[in-house]
């Protein structure tokens, strides 16, 4: 598994099991001591971008 696989499964995990919601994603980029600009770029660049589903 590269590298960037490994991001884009810790990252599609963590959106799986703490929600899409702006508030999650700000726990999600806290927790992965990362912006939540930085989040959302990858998000996008692994296109795990979900069309604004809430949770």
């Amino acid at each position: 598994m590269s590298l960037a696989e490994a991001e884009k499964a810790i990252i599609k995990k963590a959106l799986d099991q703490i929600g899409t919601s702006y508030q999650a994603k700000k726990e999600i980029s806290e927790r992965l001591g990362i912006s939540i600009a930085t989040l959302y770029n990858k998000m996008q660049k692994y296109q795990l971008i979900n069309g604004g589903d809430e949770k």
